[in-house]
């Protein structure tokens, strides 16, 4: 059985997309698991899909069948989430190993592997056996589960130039998820990583690289 008081965050984040295949539905199309054993969205190509829990990323993998290009979160509680049928061209900002929070933008929707159109296979085991996610699905944890400080420690101003590359870890291994254009001010969240990484609630970007400043602190 599920943890008592066990809530999972949206992976889109919204109610706005339809479910087009309900957990346990069609046993004869799946026959080993007597019915489907996740929840299907039906979503555009490229939709951002989000961890639903804190976690470690233990699988990043594709294939030509089954779940497509899929990621796997292993949580605490014994409990593994997976998202399948992700695009098939730049669909994933983690790794296997990396460490993520509940609501980080992990992956991009597609229609790969064995898939009649695009959508998101969003699927939660306990061990090894998949239960249905939706009675525990919401749109906000609620304080202590999403690790986000109360406030900005400061902020500062893009000097890169034209643009600087926004990661989804603290380093250049991470992959690219957004820019800021020269001269654009945000707030910084936390510090970490090598050369002084900075964390923003658009991602990461180095604050200092190759010995040369990428951003200067905004006088308040």
């Amino acid at each position: 059985m599920p943890p008592v008081g066990l809530k999972l965050l949206h992976p889109l984040k919204t109610n706005s997309y339809p479910i087009t295949q309900r957990f346990g539905e069609n046993p004869q199309w799946y026959p080993l698991t007597n019915g489907h054993n996740g929840i299907d969205y039906g979503i555009p190509l490229r939709t951002s899909i989000y961890a639903t829990l804190p976690g470690t990323v233990v699988r990043v993998a594709g294939d030509n069948s089954g779940y497509g290009n899929h990621i796997r979160i292993q949580h605490a509680n014994n409990l593994l989430s997976l998202y399948g049928h992700l695009d098939e061209h730049n669909w994933h900002n983690v790794q296997e190993g990396d460490e993520v929070a509940a609501g980080w933008e992990i992956g991009f929707s597609g229609n790969t592997g064995h898939s009649t159109g695009p959508h998101l296979h969003f699927e939660v085991r306990e061990g090894t056996t998949a239960f249905d996610p939706q009675p525990y699905i919401t749109l906000n944890l609620g304080p202590g589960p999403i690790p986000e400080p109360a406030s900005s420690i400061f902020k500062v101003r893009v000097t890169a130039d034209p643009s600087l590359n926004v990661r989804s870890g603290p380093g250049v291994v991470y992959p690219r998820i957004a820019s800021l254009a020269n001269g654009e001010e945000i707030d910084v969240l936390e510090l970490g990583g090598n050369e002084i990484w900075v964390r923003t609630a658009k991602g990461f970007f180095a604050f200092r690289y190759n010995g040369n400043n990428l951003v200067e602190i905004v006088k308040e």
